[in-house]
């Protein structure tokens, strides 16, 4: 998925959009987490984790990141992690007047876990606290129910959007595209391997694809085959956490 959305960033910077977009598009700045990435060992997981945010913020926005990860730590002492992120990032996007962040927060399914209702409670603090800092939660969970309900921390703030499969015409034509966009050319065969593989799921796509583009620029090829999916698709399925947590689901709608 934050695949797809940079890609989506950087193909919407090349279009032909008027200035006042393309100005605004210039003043946008995507900054990608996961909260898998959050270390449970530690004493303050969650605070740990948004001082990480806060210092990718400030490399992206070209700021020193120590001044703001020491006050953080200091104010989330004091007043509690939500409100340390606020005037923080308030201070940040004072010296910015111009600019804009889009926060893509992937893995969210990490909030539903039981010991984490009170991180869910400060990240809906957070998502509310700046208006000029758009958010993303990317999950690999169904998590529509869990939005739904009443006492959950996130309802009545996140709006849904499943990533469903594209028709066959739709995905064929997007992966073609990409691939002249990209320097390579993808034979039919090599297409429709990706389509069959992925259950035309455009996140699966996009993973899938990669990683054969990879391996054909270590081979100095442009050219892709349905072979080069194959080896592919094998070297993904020898990861034991993308078997479960991408492919797994697309295999029991099949069965």
């Amino acid at each position: 998925v934050s695949g797809v959305y940079v890609m989506l960033i950087a193909s919407a910077r090349d279009t032909s959009l008027s200035s006042e977009l393309k100005a605004a598009l210039r003043n946008l700045h995507p900054v990608m987490v996961s909260l898998q990435n959050m270390d449970r060992t530690l004493a303050h997981p969650f605070e740990a984790f948004v001082s990480s945010l806060l210092q990718e913020i400030c490399s992206k926005l070209a700021l020193a990141p120590e001044p703001i990860a020491l006050t953080f730590e200091r104010m989330s002492g004091q007043y509690g992690v939500p409100r340390a992120f606020k005037l923080q990032i308030g201070e940040i996007l004072r010296s910015r007047p111009s600019e804009r962040l889009v926060i893509l927060l992937d893995e969210l399914d990490e909030v539903f876990r039981a010991e984490s209702r009170e991180t869910a409670k400060q990240l809906r603090n957070m998502i509310e606290s700046e208006t000029r800092v758009s958010w993303i939660a990317a999950s690999t969970m169904l998590v529509r129910s869990s939005i739904g309900q009443y006492s959950s921390p996130w309802f009545n703030i996140l709006e849904p959007i499943e990533l469903r499969a594209m028709e066959w015409s739709s995905a064929f034509q997007m992966l073609r595209q990409l691939g002249v966009r990209a320097g390579f050319d993808w034979s039919e065969e090599a297409i429709t391997a990706v389509l069959d593989s992925t259950g035309r799921r455009p996140y699966l796509i996009q993973l899938l694809g990669a990683h054969v583009t990879d391996d054909l620029n270590a081979q100095a090829r442009d050219r892709v085959t349905g072979g080069d999916v194959t080896a592919g698709a094998i070297r993904l399925l020898d990861e034991i956490s993308l078997t479960g947590s991408y492919w797994g689901f697309v295999w029991n709608e099949a069965q």
